[in-house]
């Protein structure tokens, strides 16, 4: 990045070769102008200073280069941010956590969940026919059906349940209500611990690890 420098002052900033070569239409310059060349037509390089930023500091930027130690600086500067900033920063940070850990909590809520040790799917849809099974099978041992009955539901055929990898899992009345428990569960556990998350001060980088969501 180069400026226009004239009596020792920014004329425009910031400045290129293609802007010079527009200003100097007559003049022939080799594809890559010494700094000697450049300078004889009042063009010099300027250098952009980027300091160290503290945790409780900001950058704040120059727009307009300054001569420093014979050479043209942008002479950026971290300078103290002040209360108020430093709790608008942190409410934002903490904002954007707290979608995040919402967003984390949603897909968990979306996975496969083990029940009797066989993964089955926890989707909206297949939440809702979870439930509706759930409430049949409910019914069912209310009304008497007993344990290891497998047409409760319809006396035609057991009742199976479709697991993640395709197998068919059979449950009596009894499984059944267990399993919509079960997964109702999940809800609870997902839900109670994203809000335990969330109210956690600090928030832990690695709030993504199982270990927060059991």
């Amino acid at each position: 990045m180069y400026a226009l420098i004239t009596n020792g002052q920014v004329e425009k900033f910031p400045y290129s070769i293609g802007l010079l070569r527009k200003d100097h239409p007559n003049t022939s310059f080799p594809k890559t102008p010494t700094e000697q060349t450049l300078a004889s037509f009042g063009v010099y390089p300027v250098r952009e200073i980027n300091p160290t930023v503290g945790e409780s500091q900001k950058l704040q930027k120059t727009w307009t280069p300054e001569y420093i130690g014979g050479e043209w600086l942008l002479n950026h500067q971290a300078v103290d941010m002040t209360v108020e900033e430093i709790a608008e920063r942190d409410a934002v940070v903490r904002n954007d956590l707290h979608a995040a850990i919402d967003a984390e909590r949603d897909r968990r809520l979306a996975a496969d969940f083990t029940f009797n040790g066989k993964q089955f799917q926890r989707d909206a849809t297949s939440l809702a026919r979870i439930a509706g099974a759930a409430t049949l099978a409910g019914l069912a041992v209310v009304h008497g059906s007993p344990a290891g009955n497998l047409r409760w539901a319809n006396p035609a055929r057991d009742f199976e349940w479709i697991a993640s990898d395709d197998t068919r899992v059979q449950m009596d009345a009894q499984t059944a209500f267990d399993f919509g428990a079960a997964a109702a569960q999940v809800e609870t556990t997902l839900v109670f611990a994203a809000s335990a998350l969330r109210a956690m001060s600090p928030i832990p980088a690695d709030f993504t690890d199982d270990k927060w969501w059991t």
